[in-house]
């Protein structure tokens, strides 16, 4: 109990001097806030008896992993959008990608979405989330390889599409048909991804990326325009919280409640107890690296049990997937590494679509590994400056 407590002040302590000393609610608050949530809830869950004694905390492991945390997200303490401008440079060339983008998510939502309505009329969420833990799943997320194409390109180019989207929220003449398209098609995606496989998390990381971006270009959009932003936001989150709350219902029935506690503010303690506490070995890259194994000939197979990880995959923070990889030493080290990166286009003065892209991706993540990450993340992180660097050659280019 007492160490909980101690985490939590961790968060809250930073998160209120940082306040105290900027005045700043930016992108560094909000990703620290989503940390001191899982802190206190975590706390709260101990005194309500959800934990009881489920975990061996230590208040060395919990400082290990805060001290981790602050190192990655400290960069993000430089965006500041009032003293900083965002310069998107809307040519022909950045104009055909957002186009192509718009062809892969048009597609891919042709394939996922009836599988998802058909899911949703059904409504046996808890009977699907056994099936896809066991694996004997029958809806198959690609029919074909053109389908997966597709697929992968969309997801790959989110990042970009979700800035251009927020993007046209802030013109002074703002294309409806366009804007509509983009937010429309990157819902929708969320919605089907998470309901094919009955999660609750897809959910939550998607409210998420859009506070996360709503809050780089909130100071760029029209007051009177955030009016309306409000309502529309208003229909979509009672329609995700009823999906989010019948899926709960579904899979845990009277324990729906506990559970919600549970799956909110157990990450930082499963990190403690479950990887920290018990893992004698290391994947050595395996985990987030599995696609470079596998593309070298590499066997990329480890065995959770064996490496002393209790908890398997569950939610075990974004520290947790470094460290599954790279133990107590190595981690630290990486994070310096992240961050050192991330510092490179968070101190810029003045912040281009390319730049955005990183940075808007980077808070996203950090926000989003408070709970949980599937392995070879490393992937993402790839492609994501693969296309920051494929748009920052656009920017350059002139339209004739």
């Amino acid at each position: 109990m007492i160490e909980s407590i101690l985490n939590a002040c961790f968060y809250i302590s930073t998160l209120g001097l940082y306040y105290y000393k900027t005045k700043r609610v930016d992108l560094y608050f909000t990703v620290l806030s989503a940390y001191t949530a899982v802190a206190l809830l975590g706390t709260y869950n101990y005194f309500i008896g959800v934990f009881n004694d489920d975990y061996h905390l230590s208040i060395f492991r919990l400082l290990y992993l805060f001290v981790v945390v602050m190192i990655c997200i400290s960069p993000l303490q430089k965006v500041d959008f009032k003293s900083k401008d965002i310069s998107i440079i809307d040519n022909r060339y950045i104009t055909v990608l957002l186009l192509f983008f718009i062809v892969c998510g048009v597609i891919t939502i042709s394939f996922t979405l009836p599988k998802a309505i058909m899911l949703q009329s059904i409504g046996e969420w808890g009977e699907l989330r056994s099936d896809v833990y066991s694996g004997d799943s029958t809806i198959t997320l690609y029919d074909s390889q053109l389908e997966r194409f597709f697929h992968n390109c969309f997801s790959y180019l989110l990042p970009f599409g979700c800035i251009m989207a927020f993007y046209q929220l802030t013109k002074l003449k703002i294309n409806l048909w366009l804007t509509s398209i983009l937010f429309t098609l990157i819902s929708l995606n969320a919605y089907a991804s998470a309901t094919l496989v009955a999660s609750r998390g897809m959910i939550m990381m998607f409210a998420v990326k859009m506070l996360i971006l709503y809050m780089i270009f909130r100071k760029q959009i029209p007051n009177y325009r955030k009016k309306y932003i409000a309502i529309v936001v208003s229909f979509v989150a009672l329609f995700l919280i009823s999906y989010t709350m019948a899926v709960t219902e579904s899979r845990f029935s009277d324990e729906s409640n506990e559970s919600l506690y549970y799956y909110l503010g157990h990450s930082m303690f499963a990190f403690d107890d479950g990887i920290m506490r018990t893992m004698h070995d290391y994947a050595g890259g395996r985990y987030q690296f599995g696609w470079l194994f596998r593309i070298l000939g590499v066997g990329s197979e480890f065995n959770w049990l064996n490496l002393g990880c209790t908890h398997g995959t569950a939610f075990m923070t974004f520290v947790g997937n470094l460290y599954v990889d790279f133990g107590p030493f190595f981690t630290p080290v990486v994070a310096i590494f992240m961050s050192m990166l991330l510092s490179k286009y968070t101190s810029k003065c003045r912040y281009q679509l390319s730049d955005l892209i990183i940075i808007a991706f980077a808070a996203t993540w950090y926000a989003e590994g408070v709970f949980v990450f599937s392995g070879d993340q490393s992937l993402q992180w790839l492609m994501v400056f693969v296309v920051s660097f494929i748009v920052k050659v656009l920017e350059c280019k002139r339209s004739n």
